[in-house]
């Protein structure tokens, strides 16, 4: 929508209507008045575009002030700047041109912006060969010989009429008219081009990197390279089956092992560590209850035990009786303060599965397994899907099917392996 203000410099008349008692005598001129005391200005914008005149001496400041009066005798000049992404085209009324304007009396005089044409194409991915590869175009992520269409856009729309050519040449990849893009079997970064065809000098152009193995990518958002973890049980003691001294043992001998120093390349150069930070019993309500709304209920905990939430804390709901296993991580919103949190549910006794360590896992060891899993996890991507991931956007505990036999002081625990770039696959 266009913006538009009318600047005006009205005159104010500046004589008085007052005239003398008796007959002029022969010779005298007539009378006149005082003579004016100031002058009125006011000022306009006008055009399709944005941007801001002052004045000097102080006094138009548009849009905000565009109207005033000036002592009698003032010269007032006039600085015209355009908005980011608009152009001042000239001043009307008493000046022209775009250079300055000075006014001496009483005016009206408009200023016209408008915005500046688009020079520069937006190439966005749209669609790809796999349904769950992030669309990133910061660079934009494929495997080697997977394909993905792309589109050019122009203040947000589609251009239809375009052309599209990889800069580095055929071995970089190939493309097609309508803006499908087929990565090489060489894995590199590569840049994908688009000019408009109405119009050759408006052009943009996409980082590709093409990969070949299934690495883990900084996207940017924020990390936890040292969590506090405070446990939040929900039932007594005994309802976890011995899940409360396994919890003790991890938490009480994570740091400085093999599998937690696997997160150290993702903290950007700090060291990844783990504080207990305490626990936290309440009564178990019904079994389908806590996983309705895991964060409020975390939130009244902390409330009712007089505990401010800390975004540097993990806070994990253990549940002892639910309906369906449940094992995530997230983060919920205690009054203004966002915090991560790990909801995890005790296994049924009734579902086997084998340890890295040897034997069955009891249910006990099962939880303690799939805490390793979110706790990495919201470690190194606290805030779902911003920090470290892979292209698919799986996390650095997603991609490793296997546990891992790990010794602490307290015993040997069967956790969840990690998805090591220095390693190239999954460690340790």
């Amino acid at each position: 929508m266009a913006i538009s203000w009318r600047l005006a410099l009205a005159s104010t008349a500046a004589g008085l209507l007052g005239a003398a008692c008796g007959v002029a005598g022969p010779g005298a001129a007539p009378d006149s008045g005082p003579p004016a005391s100031s002058w009125r200005l006011d000022v306009a914008l006008t055009g399709g575009g944005a941007g801001r005149v002052t004045s000097i001496p102080a006094g138009i400041d548009c849009p905000g002030t565009c109207a005033t009066a000036f002592p009698a005798g003032t010269d007032v000049s006039f600085a015209a700047t355009p908005a980011a992404g608009n152009s001042f085209l000239g001043w009307n009324g008493p000046c022209s041109g775009t250079g300055t304007c000075i006014v001496s009396s009483t005016a009206m005089v408009s200023a016209t912006f408008a915005p500046l044409p688009a020079t520069r194409l937006t190439v966005v991915p749209v669609a790809t060969q796999v349904a769950n590869i992030r669309l990133n175009p910061d660079p934009m992520r494929l495997f080697v010989r997977q394909w993905a269409r792309f589109e050019a856009r122009l203040n947000g729309l589609t251009v239809p009429r375009v052309n599209w050519s990889v800069r580095e040449g055929t071995a970089a990849g190939i493309v097609a008219g309508d803006g499908t893009y087929t990565a090489p079997q060489t894995v590199g970064f590569y840049h994908l081009d688009a000019t408009s065809v109405d119009d050759p000098e408006v052009g943009g152009s996409l980082v590709i990197q093409v990969v070949a193995t299934q690495d883990l990518y900084d996207y940017g958002g924020a990390i936890l390279p040292k969590p506090k973890v405070t446990l939040i049980w929900l039932g007594a003691r005994d309802d976890f089956a011995g899940a409360v001294d396994d919890f003790h043992g991890f938490l009480g001998g994570v740091n400085g092992s093999a599998w937690l120093s696997v997160l150290d390349q993702y903290t950007r150069g700090d060291k990844a560590e783990v504080t207990f930070a305490g626990e936290i019993f309440e009564p178990a309500p019904g079994r389908a209850a806590p996983l309705l709304d895991p964060g409020p209920r975390i939130c009244s905990v902390l409330a009712r035990h007089g505990l401010s939430p800390d975004p540097g804390t993990i806070y994990s709901l253990m549940v002892a009786a639910a309906t369906t296993r449940v094992a995530y991580h997230a983060v919920t919103l205690c009054g203004a303060v966002q915090v991560p949190i790990i909801v995890l549910s005790l296994p049924s006794a009734g579902a086997i599965q084998d340890g890295a360590c040897g034997g069955r896992l009891t249910p006990a060891q099962k939880m303690v397994r799939s805490f390793s899993h979110e706790l990495a996890e919201t470690i190194t991507d606290p805030y779902p899907f911003t920090a470290w991931g892979d292209i698919y956007g799986q996390e650095v505990a997603d991609d490793c099917a296997h546990a891992t036999c790990v010794a602490f002081p307290a015993g040997s625990y069967s956790l969840t392996m990690l998805l090591s770039n220095a390693a190239q696959g999954c460690a340790p």
